[in-house]
């Protein structure tokens, strides 16, 4: 009965249940068919086999075929990740930000109150990409952050390439209310990226800016629930003119 309950709950919990749960409820019914049937064989002495012994048996047998399966499947996808992680070289060295912050042609002033700058570590996600900054509020889904990308490119080289990677995710079928046009940010030729992403039954909106200062491109992200597209359309007021630092 068990082992039914656990097929139901996967074949028909997929679309209501997320599925860390759906796993858990499953592995809760294979473990409890398991206790059953052991359960049940303690009570042959006392009732006889008789419309015990086969149902038992067959409980133990499915629920451990089911069980072995899931650790099979489990220990694989360990294996997987493990491989992946081996396979990507992570990044997460300090270096001097003094070079990185002077190569920037803007500063990041962050607002007084409970938000957290951090210009501290310089995290490489591939050859030519780095993050280099993050500002967060507190308490909040209000966030931001610099991305840098350098190339053996012309600026306006740099700024295709960047928009073209950047905005991949607009072509997903989650993502709405997506545009693209070009503005001017801090004297310079940039592109502005929006659109509102749906993920786990919350809508984010997304803003991000793209422009280029010699070999260098330069994507500025902000982020924050959708009901608050001005609070994160005001983070860009953080991002001043580097000539501005006192």
């Amino acid at each position: 009965m068990s082992a039914v309950l656990v097929f139901a709950v996967l074949a028909f919990g997929r679309n209501s249940i997320a599925p860390v749960v759906l796993d858990l409820i499953a592995l809760l019914l294979i473990v409890l068919g398991l206790v059953l049937g052991v359960v049940a064989l303690f009570g042959l002495p006392r009732y006889g086999a008789k419309g015990i012994l086969g149902p038992a048996l067959a409980g133990i047998l499915i629920n451990g075929l089911l069980a072995s399966i899931a650790f099979c499947n489990f220990f694989t996808a360990r294996a997987a990740v493990l491989r992946e992680r081996a396979a990507i070289p992570v990044y997460a060295k300090t270096i001097d930000e003094r070079k990185t912050t002077d190569e920037r042609p803007f500063r990041v002033v962050a607002p007084a109150g409970d938000w957290t700058l951090d210009e501290s570590t310089r995290r490489q996600l591939r050859d030519n990409a780095f993050i280099t900054t993050t500002l967060t509020k507190n308490n909040s889904f209000l966030r931001s952050a610099v991305f840098e990308y350098r190339f053996e490119s012309p600026a306006n080289a740099i700024l295709e390439k960047m928009s073209a990677e950047l905005g991949q995710p607009i072509s997903d079928p989650s993502v709405k209310n997506a545009s693209t046009k070009e503005i001017k940010f801090l004297k310079h030729k940039a592109i502005r990226l929006t659109y509102e992403l749906t993920q786990n039954d919350r809508t984010e909106y997304v803003a991000a800016t793209l422009f280029a200062n010699d070999n260098i491109g330069w994507a500025i992200l902000c982020a924050g629930p959708s009901e608050q597209k001005e609070a994160v359309e005001k983070i860009f007021d953080c991002y001043q003119p580097a000539s501005s630092r006192r």
